[in-house]
């Protein structure tokens, strides 16, 4: 035992007890875990924001695109229709604003995907999801009714008067003079399509959900609900994003037409 004692000495190896203070030097406090658990607030308070206005600018750019392929869509239909774009709400079998309404369809999105034949709601998901925006607070099927009428609205002016029944002729357009006809008479100041919100007239509020998803779309009135902008396929095809002043100046949307913020409410 002795011999051992020597030797351990002359080694130069020294052995000792670990204190209770370093056995919990790894540990974290409760004050200490707190104040992560704070700072870890702190930052997703400052990213979240952040992220949504992301997520909102990248719905803004999807509705931008899916407005240029409604455009593709609606110069097709024209080419195929001896120049006519198909009426903004319900046409009527002969035409006019009072006949019959035709069955086969409610609005110019289901003119655009089959004239004259019944329409499947499983089948068309996809195709309508092109001629809506990404941002609309409602979608699928609610109450028993169809997606189908939730789709960008059209102006009902283009045909020199307000009519969702009648079809705008998209070479005479700037033939007439009505509310929401540009002045210039640039076919890229005709506002076609745009985002838009049903509101009722006289509260000047936005309708419950499911009564808002049954209207046609040209009832609507536009909706700044891109970072108060409204996106708009105009005629000669290009797409446009504006403000409330924006529309007003170029297109001629004057206060009888209708707009409203982001957060759906009347600006007019």
């Amino acid at each position: 035992m002795k011999f051992f004692a020597a030797n351990h000495r002359n080694s130069g190896i020294s052995f000792s007890v670990p204190s209770a203070k370093s056995r919990y030097c790894g540990r974290f406090t409760l004050i200490e875990l707190l104040i992560v658990i704070a700072i870890i607030a702190i930052l997703a308070a400052m990213l979240l924001p952040a992220l949504n206005k992301a997520r909102e600018k990248a719905q803004a750019i999807r509705c931008v695109s899916n407005l240029k392929q409604c455009g593709f869509l609606m110069n097709l239909y024209a080419d195929s229709n001896t120049d006519y774009l198909p009426s903004p709400g319900r046409a009527t079998v002969d035409g006019s604003s009072s006949g019959t309404p035709a069955v086969a369809y409610n609005n110019w999105a289901n003119a655009l995907e089959a004239p004259g034949e019944a329409l499947n709601e499983k089948e068309n998901t996809r195709f309508y999801a092109v001629l809506r925006c990404p941002s609309l607070p409602y979608t699928g099927r609610l109450h028993g009714i169809y997606q189908f009428s939730q789709v960008y609205a059209m102006n009902p002016n283009l045909t020199g008067t307000w009519s969702t029944r009648l079809a705008p002729r998209r070479g005479r357009v700037w033939k007439n003079t009505y509310q929401g006809i540009p002045s210039s008479r640039a076919v890229s100041d005709y506002l076609v399509l745009g985002d838009s919100l049903k509101m009722n007239k006289d509260s000047k509020k936005a309708l419950e959900p499911w009564i808002q998803y049954y209207y046609f779309s040209s009832e609507g009135i536009l909706q700044l609900r891109h970072a108060e902008r409204a996106n708009g396929l105009m005629l000669d095809g290009s797409v446009r994003s504006e403000n409330r002043g924006g529309w007003r100046l170029r297109s001629n949307w004057t206060p009888g037409l209708g707009m409203a913020s982001g957060n759906g409410v009347y600006l007019d």
